[in-house]
């Protein structure tokens, strides 16, 4: 049983760090969209293969799942996130939290460049909160 968590931990973590990709086509499966999002770079990504994703990111944390990410799929994952619409952020947020998924200071991360503190900027009491929510709770695994 111990192995088979410690595959499916790895395979989180696989997973999550796909945000990180920077092909943008994988994000939203169409080509087309990726040429828009080249030609107007402030128009930011929303696709049914976005809310699969993170609808897989969700099944995950629900099932124990952890990010553990190093620092380079931290700054890989915010680069993804900020081609995508606000709500994604703050749903990764919010699931890391809700599942206790994530350390609070790998979050504090993501969220550490003006670029993506712009882009969450009307959520910033939300994500406050759900920070917030980590550091109060031991059962997080440092």
């Amino acid at each position: 049983m111990r192995k088979a968590k410690l595959r499916f931990a790895a395979g989180c973590i696989a997973l999550l760090s796909i945000l990180g990709v920077s092909d943008a086509s994988f994000l939203i499966g169409q080509e087309a969209a990726v040429a828009d999002t080249k030609s107007n770079p402030k128009q930011l990504l929303d696709s049914i293969r976005s809310r699969e994703f993170m609808k897989m990111i969700y099944l995950l944390a629900e099932a124990g799942g952890n990010w553990r990410p190093d620092p380079d799929e931290i700054k890989s994952a915010r680069n993804s996130l900020t081609k995508m619409i606000a709500e994604y952020t703050v749903e990764f947020i919010c699931l890391m939290a809700r599942f206790k998924a994530a350390r609070k200071e790998d979050l504090e991360e993501l969220l550490l460049t003006p670029t993506i503190k712009a882009l969450v900027g009307k959520y910033h009491n939300r994500i406050d909160e759900q920070l917030e929510s980590l550091a109060n709770d031991d059962s997080v695994t440092h």
